[in-house]
């Protein structure tokens, strides 16, 4: 109960920093939420190694997905870094 006080208190006394952690963990949310979605909310492998190349491999395909979505919906370019 003592760390919803101090979150309230916070969120008066210093309202922009408040807000800036807040939209933090609200961004952080919405993404986690958008690749569940995607690639559902469990892994299919058995081995230690093996579910945490699996979790890397979905957040790359993740970021991919985003990236292909940018480029032909958005029409951006990327920048050419060679």
């Amino acid at each position: 109960m003592a760390k919803i006080k101090f979150i309230a208190d916070e969120s008066v006394d210093f309202p922009l920093r408040y807000l800036d952690k807040y939209h933090q963990r609200s961004n952080v949310e919405c993404t986690n939420s958008a690749k569940k979605k995607k690639f559902y909310d469990f892994v299919r492998s058995k081995n230690d190694m093996a579910k945490e190349n699996e979790c890397h491999m979905t957040w790359c395909c993740y970021n991919f997905t985003i990236l292909s979505r940018a480029y032909h919906e958005l029409g951006l370019e990327p920048e050419r870094f060679w």
